[in-house]
């Protein structure tokens, strides 16, 4: 099942515009139901063919906690 699609990491990846930026996914930007999620598979293309390499560094999942009252 396909959650998110076509999400722009970089507006501009021929100039440096977003290229050190942290990037955060929320539950509302899913189109899913992330309730049972056990596997999280990601593609990632190229942004540009004039790039040598490309990495995604970093990449941390959190799972929400129990709500705590006050």
């Amino acid at each position: 099942m396909t959650c998110l699609r076509d999400y722009c990491l970089m507006p501009d990846p021929h100039s440096e515009e977003g290229a050190q930026e942290y990037v955060s996914l929320f539950k509302q930007q899913i189109l899913c139901d992330m309730a049972r999620i056990s596997e999280l598979h990601l593609i990632l293309q190229q942004p540009s063919p004039l790039w040598l390499s490309f990495t995604v560094e970093e990449l941390q999942i959190y799972q929400q906690g129990p709500k705590v009252s006050d």
